[in-house]
């Protein structure tokens, strides 16, 4: 605007951006993401220490009840006994890929499967 008054009071802050929570979670979120990735975990799972939402209790029965009914102790002793507990992205479409439609057209059609295509930094 012409007006010094209305071009002050509408001017842009491109570059100043408030803090809001999304962003702080989706940064938390990204930082989880990277050290994940950074390692090679077989499974996570969120548990939560108690119900009060606070940072330094601790309820070991209620975790212990949550690891239980989330079935991270069967899950323990299947991988234990030498069952394969994940598989390949390929192994899980050759075997299953009989029941999909969608599957069979893809390969009817000669074309590559979606997954063969996709990249890591799709997901990032």
């Amino acid at each position: 605007s012409s007006n010094t008054l209305v071009a002050t009071l509408f001017a842009s802050n491109k570059g100043a951006r408030s803090t809001t929570q999304t962003s702080k979670f989706l940064s938390q979120l990204r930082a989880l993401e990277k050290s994940v990735d950074s390692t090679w975990p077989r499974f996570v799972r969120c548990v939560k220490p108690n119900q009060m939402k606070s940072a330094v209790a601790f309820n070991g029965v209620e975790s212990l009840q949550q690891l239980r009914f989330a079935g991270v102790f069967e899950a323990v002793a299947i991988r234990k006994q030498g069952f394969p507990f994940r598989e390949t992205h390929e192994s899980f479409y050759k075997k299953y890929r009989i029941i999909s439609p969608a599957c069979m057209a893809i390969e009817a059609a000669h074309r590559v499967p979606p997954w063969l295509e996709w990249s890591p930094d799709q997901f990032a």
